[in-house]
């Protein structure tokens, strides 16, 4: 069982979130953080044996169509194409040092 939230807590998980909390804030962190720790308490007590596993909340199934190997794209691909050459599109050269051709 998940224990009580004290100032030695508060500051290790600020620091894990790289967060600073300030004096102020202490208490309100203090009563947040205990809130959810009740609350992970209280999931633990759930009966959940022979509960099957979800993933989705409805029910999917593979919508995507299959893969298809196809010879190139059709030429008409290019037609917004900044810019083209032998039916390939050609952009700006990002590594330095690159090598034209």
């Amino acid at each position: 069982m998940l224990t009580g939230v004290d100032d030695r807590t508060i500051r290790y998980v600020a620091e894990l979130a790289k967060l600073e909390i300030l004096s102020e804030e202490q208490e309100r962190v203090r009563e947040d953080l205990s809130g959810m720790l009740m609350y992970a308490n209280k999931l633990q007590e759930l009966k959940i044996d022979g509960v099957e596993e979800m993933v989705y909340l409805s029910p999917m199934t593979n919508v995507f169509r299959e893969d298809e190997m196809v010879d190139g794209f059709h030429p008409a691909f290019l037609n917004g194409a900044p810019d083209e050459r032998d039916h390939y599109f050609v952009v700006p050269r990002t590594i330095d040092g690159a090598s034209e051709g």
